[in-house]
Formats: C-alpha cells, structure tokens, sequence
C-alpha cells in the first residue's frame, strides 16, 4: 500500500503532507492559467472571425444564416478573449502569493483595503 502511494504523489508530496501538496499547487497554478488563458484566447480569435463570416453570409442571403448565430458567436468571442485577464485576477485573489505570471497587466495582488 506504501509502495502504492508513494508511485501515486509526485516528487516530496508523500513527505510533507498536505502542506506540501498545497505548496506544489500554488507553484505549477500560474503555469496551469497561462496555458487555459492562451487555449481560451486562441479559440476566441477563431469565435470572433466565425462571428464576422456569418454576419457577412447574412447580409448576402438573410435565409440561409441568421443574425443571431452572427452575435453569439462574437460574444462568445469577446468572453474568451477576456478570460486570461480574470484568470489572472482570480488566482491572486484565491492564492495571496499567486505567480507573477498570472496578472496579464503587471500589476500586483490585493493586499487588503484601508479607508482613510
């Protein structure tokens, strides 16, 4: 059963317990985000020159392709294209010590909020 676990969890995760696997989480989440912020802005590009395509077949032939196909598609566009920046908003929300990867604008995690 040890031999088990210890083929199961990756590198020191068995030694240090819990802590270490949240530790190892922390670490490889930015690379996780850059890589579903990347996939999700490839495929909104796509999205959004679909959405141009079938709003130029509905102005040439209304039957065939309606309007509608034309907006959801540019909308979901526009959706994708702005997730990498709420990726990265978020996972400095969730985790105070987030990768510097993961804020698209440089900027810095919240540190708390002070009223003057």
């Amino acid at each position: 059963m040890a031999t088990a676990i210890a083929v199961i969890l990756p590198g020191d995760a068995h030694a240090t317990g819990i802590n270490g696997m949240g530790d190892q989480l922390r670490q490889q989440i930015g690379s996780l985000t850059d890589l579903i912020g990347a996939a999700a802005f490839i495929v909104g590009l796509e999205f959004g020159a679909s959405g141009l395509m079938k709003f130029r077949t509905h102005s040439h032939r209304q039957q065939v392709a309606k309007l509608s196909h034309s907006k959801h598609r540019k909308l979901d566009a526009g959706a994708l294209i702005a997730l990498p920046a709420v990726l990265g908003t978020s996972v400095g929300t969730l985790f105070a010590n987030a990768p510097s990867s993961t804020t698209s604008a440089g900027g810095g995690n919240l540190t708390g909020i002070t009223s003057q």
